[in-house]
């Protein structure tokens, strides 16, 4: 070797070990090495696939997390963990921003990441912890797919993200202590006791811990602020698009146990006790339950989801609220303006070109509500279908704001509505921008998860205008700002963002003009109140209609006037004024 190419090497070597000498830090469990970057001339500590648990194989498999075992020397934590075990397509490219790095998946796979700040001295305080849970229908997505370097450096933030089991995986049940179900979630809380018990190391104020999610990982933000199992983990929370009253999301004991009675046949492993069915699963290889998993699946029905436990979950988030035993923490929540984008290239929304289509893919994806389906969806065309004659990407357009406004906007509205009655600070928000470089400016509205364009760098980040990246220093402000104080306000913003509460039920209009008027009161009121109210009350007394009377038509006619009459009831309301 020349003595040129040798000088360079050990210079490398000097400067590696340099910047791993850095960057270990110690942990509960050992110690852990990680690496020194430069964003914008601040630096920031990485530390990759940092287990914070078991991994859960062989009788581990379907069981709450343990901790992971304490390990000697300094354990190197420079590379992701593998995500956890999910149908390929999505580790190839799921559809930004749920975008992943290439990794591959393995049930060993519970493993999260540390963004640091580098700091001058010890002796600084601490900063505040931001823990994202990502998105991705419970059936996808990895804690890689979000580097935080950026969020960290530019906010003086420590953000950490983390894996969890899916599918199957993270939420097969047969309620019991055989497969308890939920485990996903359960994963969930062991990473942010992981952060509790680790992240002062890092320099972290386990006193201002926030936890915050996207679509799925909003609605596991939101049934996280409702779980005991949580008590003293976290003190804020912030959900995008979701919530523990979306509809279809959030099962029972029994229907879990159906879902793994239905896979175990598939898979040979039909046996009288849940004890012999678990077993029976536990021996077959992770790729055959994944597999089988996704083809024992309805097209109206979809499997391995949250359950009302009785632990986790003691009871529905309905009941939750009325007890009064929700743990008082700061909260922001919000949506997009065309949250039901997210069917915006789906063979089921292009499909719709006439009034009969309409109504058939209604009754589609509102199957949840097995009673009264038909005149539940009657209710619906009758409020969305603005023309009967309408061209077919009119009606294309009515079906995603009826998507939109039943998925993800009343559930929101509506957990917004609970936990501001709680006494505690509240705010809420509504993403109204379409991002100059996506190809559905037609839908008018921002679409399904749109604004983590604006919290996370992406490839795409480069090609937006000078307007849509000032929205997203501003949005990282008020994210940070709310980690850090509970309150996401600060003078360098050019509105003042009010809590949430049960008389102005005022939101802020996220958007690349905000001022004073971003701020509105009573996000889309009329749709709300239809989905929270009218439909709930339709529901319930169109099935004590038809259990009353004795024949299958006679339930049908009672039915019908039901809907009438609340169809009446509903346009009278509104024309006094009476949404909420």
């Amino acid at each position: 070797m020349s003595a040129l190419p040798f000088l360079l090497l050990s210079l490398l070597l000097v400067s590696t070990s340099c910047a791993a000498q850095e960057s270990e830090v110690p942990t509960k469990y050992g110690r852990i090495s990680g690496y020194i970057t430069d964003y914008n001339g601040a630096g920031v500590r990485t530390f990759l696939g940092v287990p914070f648990a078991k991994p859960p194989t062989g009788e581990l498999r379907f069981m709450p997390p343990e901790e992971p075992e304490p390990w000697d020397g300094v354990r190197e934590a420079t590379g992701y963990g593998s995500a956890c075990p999910q149908e390929s397509m999505y580790l190839q490219g799921f559809a930004e921003p749920f975008a992943t790095v290439n990794v591959p998946w393995s049930e060993d796979c519970l493993y999260l990441n540390v963004y640091a700040p580098v700091r001058g001295s010890s002796t600084e305080d601490p900063l505040a912890v931001m823990v994202y849970i990502h998105g991705g229908g419970w059936q996808a997505g990895t804690g890689s797919g979000n580097n935080g370097t950026q969020l960290a450096t530019e906010n003086n933030v420590i953000v950490v993200s983390l894996n969890y089991r899916l599918g199957v995986f993270g939420f097969l049940g047969t309620g019991d202590q055989h497969a308890p179900g939920n485990v996903g979630l359960l994963d969930q809380t062991q990473a942010i006791r992981w952060v509790r018990d680790n992240i002062a190391n890092f320099g972290g104020d386990v006193n201002r811990i926030t936890i915050f999610g996207l679509s799925a990982g909003g609605m596991a933000v939101s049934l996280h602020l409702l779980s005991p199992l949580n008590s003293g983990l976290f003190r804020r929370a912030i959900t995008q698009s979701g919530s523990p009253f979306t509809p279809g999301f959030l099962g029972t004991k029994e229907s879990a146990l159906a879902d793994a009675r239905r896979l175990a046949q598939s898979l040979g492993c039909d046996r009288t006790s849940t004890e012999d069915v678990v077993s029976c699963l536990k021996s077959k290889t992770a790729q055959d339950v994944l597999t089988t998993s996704s083809a024992v699946q309805t097209p109206t029905h979809i499997s391995f989801l949250p359950i009302v436990d009785g632990t986790f979950l003691p009871t529905s988030p309905e009941e939750i609220f009325a007890e009064g035993s929700v743990e008082a923490r700061d909260y922001i929540l919000g949506v997009t303006s065309m949250e039901g984008g997210i069917v915006l290239y789906d063979d089921l929304n292009e499909k719709i070109v006439s009034e009969e289509t309409f109504q058939e893919h209604l009754e589609y994806v509102m199957a949840s509500y097995n009673t009264n389906l038909v005149q539940i969806t009657h209710a619906a065309k009758f409020e969305y279908l603005r023309n009967l004659t309408a061209s077919p990407r009119d009606m294309q357009l009515d079906f995603m704001t009826m998507y939109g406004d039943w998925l993800f906007v009343a559930p929101t509205t509506r957990m917004a509505r609970e936990f501001a009655n709680t006494g505690n600070p509240t705010y809420l928000y509504n993403f109204d921008h379409i991002t100059s470089y996506l190809d559905h400016p037609w839908i008018g509205g921002a679409a399904h998860a749109e604004e983590n364009y604006y919290l996370w760098p992406s490839d795409n980040s480069d090609m937006m205008t000078d307007q849509e990246k000032l929205l997203g220093r501003r949005m990282r402000t008020m994210w940070t700002n709310f980690a850090k104080t509970g309150n996401p306000n600060s003078q360098d913003l050019p509105v003042t963002w009010p809590q949430y509460d049960q008389h102005g039920r005022q939101y802020l209009t996220l958007s690349t003009n905000m001022g004073p008027g971003s701020v509105q009161a009573h996000l889309r009121s009329k749709q709300v109140f239809f989905w929270n109210y009218m439909v709930s009350a339709l529901a319930r007394v169109c099935c004590a209609c038809t259990g009353a009377v004795s024949s299958a038509t006679a339930g049908m006619s009672a039915s019908v006037w039901t809907a009438v009459a609340l169809l009446v009831g509903w346009t009278l309301a509104t024309r006094v004024g009476m949404v909420l």
